[in-house]
């Protein structure tokens, strides 16, 4: 009876909420190896993704060595309401469907910053891109994630703003996210959501930098074959998956140490840059002091023979100009 009345009750929240959705009208641009379908409106956006898909696609092919052998779905909206209804959550700007190859975009999000509209959905096609070459199970979403956003320079689809406090203070303090908890699925409070994020983008880039770009395509090339994700991480980096988050963790904590040790002491710091900046001032202007009187000292005496400035006779005594008789005289002392 109470599931009957619970089933009744979801249909009824369900078609409530669903109904805007599907009452939205799309428009479809379908060409060769992409479909754009977007709202009345926003045809020139369309125009868009088509344009800057083809270098997207070889972007990502360079980047992953992977074919990106399928023809994706990109909609753009600009309801909140039902995008947010369909992301499930108010936090998103941007989400991938890999199952369907389907990306869904709030254009409203990106009608001002061109750079972002580009990045998002790079980040998107690198979801598509991976699960198409990796069985959904086998692709941890820390490292899902993370990839996204190492091949679209950092950019997450999250509308927070990116914050690295958040990650500083998570391993000052020994609360990162464990990543084994980060496996399936991120959390749904906004830090923590928030933090994922960071830690995920961290470690990706930690690997790269850490052991090369070839060692982090070497990984997904073990996932690919079906290797687990400890299995790939020790059979191509050398080293275990915990091991490899405690490296990280390390690494995280003493660049965040050196930052608050150069914050906490960032007054003293700049006055001893100014101190001994001061001093070298000094010693510089002493030395050239010193070498202009040396210099000076080195010039007293008699002039040079047959030289005789102007306004001086040939005995080197000053001529009064004012008992000159005439311009021809003048003439003669130039002379």
């Amino acid at each position: 009876m109470w599931k009957k009345r619970n089933r009744l009750i979801f249909l009824l929240v369900l078609t409530v909420f669903l109904k805007p959705l599907y009452a939205t009208a799309f428009e479809a641009d379908q060409r060769e190896g992409l479909i754009v379908q977007y709202e009345q409106g926003l045809q020139t956006a369309g125009a868009s993704v088509h344009a800057i898909y083809p270098t997207l696609k070889a972007e990502l092919e360079i980047q992953f060595g992977w074919p990106l052998d399928f023809r994706p779905t990109v909609i753009l909206m600009k309801d909140q309401t039902a995008f947010q209804i369909r992301a499930g959550s108010d936090f998103y700007s941007a989400y991938a469907l890999p199952h369907q190859q389907l990306i869904v975009i709030d254009y409203t999000k990106m009608a001002t910053r061109p750079f972002l509209f580009r990045s998002t959905l790079k980040h998107e096609l690198t979801h598509l891109l991976l699960h198409r070459h990796i069985p959904s199970e086998g692709l941890p979403k820390w490292l899902d994630e993370g990839l996204a956003q190492w091949a679209s320079g950092g950019i997450a689809e999250i509308l927070m703003d990116r914050d690295v406090g958040v990650l500083r203070k998570a391993g000052l303090s020994g609360h990162l996210i464990p990543l084994q908890n980060l496996s399936s699925t991120f959390p749904d409070e906004k830090d923590a959501l928030l933090l994922a994020y960071e830690e995920s983008n961290s470690i990706v880039d930690y690997i790269e930098k850490e052991f090369g770009a070839d060692a982090l395509r070497q990984v997904l090339a073990a996932l690919q074959a079906g290797d687990a994700i400890e299995l790939a991480i020790s059979k191509n980096l050398s080293i275990s998956l915990a091991s490899l988050q405690q490296n990280w963790a390390r690494n995280l904590n003493d660049k965040m140490i050196w930052w608050v040790f150069l914050g906490g002491n960032l007054s003293l710091f700049l006055f001893s840059i100014a101190a001994v900046a001061t001093v070298w001032g000094f010693i510089r202007f002493w030395f050239k002091k010193k070498n202009y009187k040396d210099d000076d000292e080195d010039g007293d005496g008699a002039l040079d023979e047959g030289f005789a400035p102007f306004g001086m006779d040939d005995n080197h005594d000053f001529i009064d100009i004012d008992q000159l008789d005439d311009v021809d005289d003048l003439d003669h002392i130039n002379d």
